[in-house]
């Protein structure tokens, strides 16, 4: 199940990384664990987080 999960992660990385190309500085991160303590740790550095309610 883990698997699926990492690769649906790195399917969309790819796909995110195809739409900016490099037209802004961004930074990717994804977590396998509890999806609001990776959102509140991430959310301390950065400046802007987008999400999916997916």
């Amino acid at each position: 199940m883990r698997d699926g999960i990492q690769k649906r992660f790195n399917d969309r990385h790819a796909e995110f990384d195809s739409l900016v190309a490099g037209s802004v500085a961004t930074e990717w991160r994804d977590t396998l664990d509890n999806p609001n303590h990776g959102l509140v740790a991430t959310s301390r550095i950065a400046n802007l987080i987008i999400t999916n309610a997916s």
